[in-house]
């Protein structure tokens, strides 16, 4: 006769269930009328923690601004008449440091040094500038539907390792591109159904919730109902109440504790607007329901590196070549690449995940 618990289960449950005896030794074998055999193993109890890895898109995954925006500049050049014009690896990595952290400040910029068009007036400059973008954006946008923009060499051996070995993995994208030109959607494309279909996607720089635009869209409080401005004054306060519950996510950081939030909540933290903050990285962990301790950022921008370091997460720069010789004070681990010698692998992020989180 069962008791307890036991007696609440299905009577062809129960058939099926049975006791390990305790007085078995490790290693013996114990057997009921020829069903199946277990026996004890000498790592019985020494589980090993789950893994967590945020991968930026831009930077890790592709190298968007030399295999996409430098490409897609030069045809825009092309497509004006400036043959003339041509951005190489090594002038668009030194570009990317002047001018105010725009496209057209960077056009602009490379104009200031090399000099403009002579039939250009000083007047048409900025008109300029602004169509050359346009045509820019058409070309980066035709270039990521054509799949023309590659995956690092070795990410997506990297991302398939580390999905098998039982991590969790997402990438954040929109550090260097624009939603509209969708290459983190390319990227996942390139990593095959296999991998693509465990991931989850953070992007920066989104349009606001379709919650927030129809807000947006609705009349002025006073020509409403009272029902009507009781219903959007709630909504307000839940939006605020969610992004203080984002902020205080970062007191996870301490806490062997899991902390798993609905990804819907990023929105409060991010807003759509300003640079990634730690906060949203704190945010996006907390959708795996892991510890902090248990996570890496891997990166190949620095301000991705910064937050990371704010967040209180390991931070690992695999940055692209051309700025491979730069210095990270904000990474934890740098690595040149994928891959066996100097690279990243998943081996390695496991190791350095294990003697954290011990």
């Amino acid at each position: 006769m069962l008791k307890g618990w036991h007696a609440q289960l299905p009577s062809h449950t129960c058939d099926r269930l049975w006791v390990v005896r305790p007085d078995l030794r490790r290693g013996q074998r114990q057997t009921k009328n020829g069903v199946r055999m277990t026996r004890a193993t000498a790592d019985e109890g020494n589980t090993k923690p789950a893994f967590g890895i945020l991968i930026e898109c831009d930077g890790v995954l592709c190298d968007t601004h030399r295999e996409g925006h430098r490409v897609a500049f030069n045809r825009a050049f092309s497509e004006f008449g400036l043959d003339c014009m041509h951005f190489n690896p090594h002038v668009y990595h030194d570009l990317l440091r002047c001018g105010d952290g725009s496209a057209e400040g960077l056009v602009t910029a490379f104009f200031d040094v090399v000099g403009w068009p002579t039939t250009l007036a000083t007047a048409d400059r900025r008109p300029f500038v602004s169509r050359l973008h346009e045509a820019k954006q058409k070309h980066m946008i035709d270039m990521v539907v054509t799949g023309e923009i590659p995956l690092r060499t070795g990410a997506k051996d990297f991302v398939q390792e580390a999905l098998d070995a039982g991590a969790k993995v997402a990438t954040i994208a929109g550090t260097c591109s624009t939603p509209e030109e969708k290459v983190a959607e390319a990227a996942l494309e390139k990593l095959g159904v296999g991998s693509s279909d465990r991931m989850r996607v953070f992007m920066l720089g989104a349009s606001s919730p379709p919650e927030q635009q129809q807000a947006q869209a609705q009349p002025p409080v006073e020509s409403l109902s009272l029902e009507a401005q009781f219903t959007r004054a709630q909504a307000r306060i839940k939006e605020d109440q969610a992004s203080e519950f984002i902020m205080s996510l970062r007191a996870d950081r301490e806490t062997s504790i899991p902390l798993g939030i609905d990804p819907a909540l990023l929105a409060a933290a991010k807003g759509g607007k300003g640079p990634l903050s730690a906060n949203f990285l704190i945010a996006c962990i907390a959708t795996m329901m892991l510890p902090l301790r248990q996570c890496a950022v891997i990166a190949g921008n620095g301000a991705v590196m910064r937050a990371a370091k704010q967040a209180g997460v390991a931070s690992i720069a695999v940055p692209p070549p051309l700025s491979a010789r730069g210095t990270f004070p904000d990474a934890d681990y740098a690595f040149d690449g994928f891959g066996p010698g100097g690279g990243i692998t998943w081996r390695r992020v496991d190791a350095l995940l294990t003697k954290q989180s011990a």
